[in-house]
């Protein structure tokens, strides 16, 4: 006997014309299109979009659709997940915001960037840059204060204080007020 695990959607993969694909209209997610292209170039297609059959709308992966039309392919593989509108959303946030809540092992994120580094393709089609295996490995330092690349770009100093009640935080205010500080109070 097989069993079936628990939660999977009625679903069928295929490669579908991309042009029969629409993006998402309600999908708040701002993904940045150059890193997929880039990606998909480095790397190929790889993965399945997700999309609502009844309205062929993509509930995951609208940012590789926008890639795969931007690079002229014209087929991509494609899940197709037989649910009303609400839960087409659902998948759809959901697939976004688990992303974000993702952390990183940074050990292991730094080995795996160091070692890509040193590769022929260097960090392209990783999403990653240079800077950000400097900033990862601390080999970076900030401007001082009068130095030419800070001219016309720092225009503020900051110092977050967290307080221990808001009676602490008035205290403190009106104390950093009272010596000449321009300060405003947040709560978070």
């Amino acid at each position: 006997m097989t069993a079936t695990a628990p939660g999977i959607i009625n679903q069928n993969a295929e490669l579908v014309d991309v042009a029969t694909l629409q993006r998402h209209p309600a999908n708040p997610r701002k993904g940045d299109l150059a890193a997929v292209v880039e990606s998909i170039e480095t790397n190929g297609f790889f993965g399945f979009i997700v999309a609502q059959v009844s309205t062929r709308h993509v509930i995951a992966g609208n940012h590789r659709l926008m890639a795969a039309k931007q690079l002229g392919i014209d087929e991509v593989p494609t899940v197709w997940v037989d649910v009303d509108d609400e839960q087409a959303m659902r998948i759809l946030l959901a697939d976004n915001r688990t992303s974000d809540l993702a952390t990183y092992d940074n050990d292991q994120l730094e080995a795996l960037l160091t070692e890509l580094a040193g590769s022929d393709l260097g960090l392209i089609g990783t999403g990653y840059d240079d800077e950000d295996l400097d900033r990862l490995l601390g080999d970076f330092s900030l401007p001082e204060p009068g130095d030419a690349a800070v001219e016309g770009f720092i225009t503020e100093y900051r110092i977050v204080v967290t307080c221990e009640g808001e009676g602490a935080q008035f205290a403190l205010l009106e104390r950093l007020m009272g010596e000449g500080f321009e300060c405003e109070a947040l709560i978070s």
